[in-house]
């Protein structure tokens, strides 16, 4: 993405430990408590969390500005809008890309520019680090369009490409790392050539046939890619810098990165639309694990396709040593009094999985792995066990639970 960006400053938080993620590896059940994020459930963008402008909010490579109304909340949804207005910018001393001009051999009147397209962004004031970050999204196809989730804004401009999308790529996700100390170089391609870490993962269904879900588990030394709990890319490397955190739409051109830019099939306006973002942080050993009632959990009304993955696990971004032991995601959550909300993803169906809900006793087996499953709670149950059986291996969880919303 667009490197020459000056940051800002915050994330809003939602309700905490209203929802539980589980992580299953071949070795270890792993449980990550709703720490923060936004479910854009209001009725606009709160301005206390998020910045809707970047500086230099142009790009005269591609034509277009970031404008706040081409962010708009509706019906659950953020609308990242990509719209076709031409207009003429006057440009300001930070915007203006000299090497460009020369190179166009371009003469500009009183530093005035033709804009041909106006897109949308949010950027969070708070600058993020580790932690598992997570967003359900659709896009919408169209040649030229160019959305992405990232992080930006470290020490000497260190980027996180969560990911990046083409409008005419339905079945494409392009993920990368950037710093200006080499930390995506060193790696060899399959014929043992050097090769920058970095690329396109193909999956098995177009993002513009429903929603899913992309997560990134940001630690200390590595960065794990997913998509609907299916491991998608692996990076060994740090980022010891927090950066802030940016969604948004944009076009491409002739001059710039993910080129061409869009042509007369390029249908307008175009939206890439976010269901919510849920930002997760991992319970220490021996910490009580609790779910809480939160009814404004919006994800029943948009189903992420859950059964969309990568199509080939290969290359210099996946590293099949290191994520063959990532066999799937289970999530929790109450959005209904005494009403369970199980939801799992990934290879959990196909490694013949067992996943229990006891309470008081009673037992019940999942029914459908890789699909929601609801579970009543008895009015009097104040804690359940989750048990998963995988691979000749048992592990079980105890959650405690209160049915009191904030």
């Amino acid at each position: 993405m667009k490197k020459n960006i000056l940051i800002l400053l915050t994330c809003i938080v939602i309700t905490t430990k209203a929802q539980l993620l589980l992580r299953v590896n071949s070795d270890s059940l792993s449980v990550y408590n709703l720490e923060g994020g936004d479910e854009f459930n209001q009725k606009q963008i709160d301005e206390d969390y998020w910045s809707l402008l970047p500086w230099p909010k142009t790009n005269i490579r591609q034509f277009f500005s970031f404008e706040r109304s081409n962010v708009v909340l509706e019906n659950g949804l953020a609308k990242f809008l990509l719209t076709k207005v031409d207009s003429v910018y006057r440009l300001q001393l930070h915007e203006v890309d000299s090497t460009f001009i020369k190179e166009q051999q371009l003469n500009l009147t009183n530093s005035s520019y033709l804009m041909k397209y106006n897109a949308g962004i949010v950027i969070s004031k708070q600058k993020l680090h580790y932690g598992l970050y997570e967003l359900r999204f659709r896009t919408e196809q169209g040649k030229g369009v160019w959305p992405a989730f990232w992080f930006f804004g470290g020490d000497k401009n260190e980027e996180i490409d969560v990911f990046e999308l083409k409008g005419e790529k339905g079945n494409q996700i392009h993920v990368d790392t950037h710093c200006p100390y080499g930390c995506g170089r060193g790696y060899k391609n399959k014929i043992g050539l050097n090769s920058s870490w970095g690329g396109w993962v193909k999956i098995t269904h177009s993002l513009h046939d429903g929603f899913n879900s992309v997560m990134l588990d940001w630690r200390p030394n590595e960065i794990i890619w997913y998509i609907n709990g299916y491991p998608m890319a692996y990076f060994h490397g740090k980022f010891n810098n927090p950066m802030n955190l940016y969604i948004n739409t944009q076009v491409s051109s002739k001059y710039s990165a993910f080129r061409p830019g869009p042509d007369s099939t390029t249908t307008l306006p175009n939206t890439f639309m976010v269901d919510y973002l849920r930002i997760w942080k991992s319970y220490k050993s021996g910490d009580t694990i609790q779910l809480k009632l939160n009814p404004l959990l919006n994800s029943n009304m948009y189903k992420a396709n859950y059964l969309n993955k990568t199509s080939k696990s290969k290359g210099v971004i996946y590293n099949q040593k290191k994520l063959k032991k990532e066999n799937g995601i289970i999530l929790i959550s109450l959005q209904e009094k005494h009403i369970l909300r199980i939801e799992t993803m990934g290879k959990l169906a196909e490694k013949k999985t067992k996943v229990f809900i006891t309470q008081n006793a009673e037992s019940i087996q999942l029914d459908l792995l890789n699909h929601e499953n609801y579970y009543q709670l008895k009015p009097e149950t104040k804690s359940f066990s989750l048990k998963v059986e995988i691979n000749g291996k048992i592990f079980l969880k105890n959650i405690h639970v209160e049915m009191n919303a904030n």
